[in-house]
Order: structure tokens, then sequence, then C-alpha cells
């Protein structure tokens, strides 16, 4: 049976992979102290770094999953509203056969 929680499982999903196109970035810095300088460990050490990843060319993948998210969401919303639909219908028929006694 439908709900609405698909629905929104559906959209979480569709934005999960709209999420992808964007880049990502991350970035760091380390620095240690020791007590005792060697020749192969200095006393004190920096080190920072950033990185960037960005896809560049999937094969159309990430746009083909889109479309077929946003299918699914949008079919997962008409079928919500089908079954309220119904189940509106059914209440209303079981109204009017109770009076029809």
């Amino acid at each position: 049976m439908l709900t609405s929680s698909d629905v929104k499982r559906a959209r979480r999903a569709y934005e999960s992979v709209k999420n992808s196109y964007y880049p990502t970035v991350s970035i760091g810095a380390n620095y240690n102290k020791t007590d005792e300088e060697t020749a192969s460990t200095p006393d004190n050490s920096t080190a920072s770094w950033a990185n960037i990843n960005y896809v560049v060319y999937d094969g159309g993948k990430r746009g083909a999953t889109s479309d077929a998210l946003s299918f699914s969401i949008e079919s997962a919303s008409e079928d919500l509203t089908a079954l309220k639909n119904n189940i509106a219908l059914e209440i209303i028929n079981h109204y009017f056969n109770y009076y029809a006694l």
C-alpha cells in the first residue's frame, strides 16, 4: 500500500542525485610538535591541503537517474492521489448504501 512516506523517500533520493552535480570540497590542516628534534623528525611540522572533486562526464548516468526518480516521484504522487480518491469514493458509496436501506 502506498503512503506519503514513499513519496518523501522518492523525493529524498531525487535530492541526493541532484546534489551529486555539485563539486565536493575538502580542506584540512595538521600541526605536530615533538619534544625532541632528530635528523628525520623536526620539532614542529605543519601541513595543509585542499581537494576539489567534480565529475566532468559520467556518460549521462546522473541525468538518467535524475529523470527516472523525477518520474517516480510524479507516479507516486499520482498513485497516492488516486488512493485518496478511491477511499473517498468508497466512503460516499457506503454512506449512500446505508441510507438507501
